[in-house]
């Protein structure tokens, strides 16, 4: 691997990859991992399977973020894991990601006009 692809592995990894999974969730997808290394029953070994079969091979031919996609489910999965481990917060918690998420999704679809009317005037 070359200098320049360890760079552009780094930047999807530290930048896209973060922001296609929504940094408002980051937290919640850490206490998951958390929850699912600390149970280790046979669907949290199938659960970590999906994520290592999708994320290894990418991360190691270094194609495009959107290739992370079928690895999403199964994030969604543990970030439910780390949801239930806070009970009273989890309904909370998931209409706060709901949120940004909608807000992310309205300036992805609609950037040249959002970006106008809120960053430029």
């Amino acid at each position: 691997m070359t200098t320049e692809g360890r760079w552009w592995l780094l930047s999807v990894l530290a930048f896209r990859l973060p922001s296609g999974i929504g940094v408002a969730n980051l937290p919640i997808l850490f206490l998951g991992i958390w929850q699912v290394l600390s149970r280790r029953s046979k669907g949290d070994y199938f659960l970590l399977g999906w994520i290592l079969i999708v994320s290894v091979p990418l991360i190691l031919t270094l194609p495009g973020p959107r290739y992370f996609f079928p690895m999403f489910p199964a994030l969604a999965i543990v970030m439910a894991y780390g949801l239930q481990y806070y009970e009273g917060e989890a309904t909370r918690s998931l209409l706060a990601a709901l949120l940004f998420a909608s807000a992310a999704l309205y300036l992805f679809v609609d950037w040249p006009h959002a970006a106008g009317d809120l960053f430029i005037r």
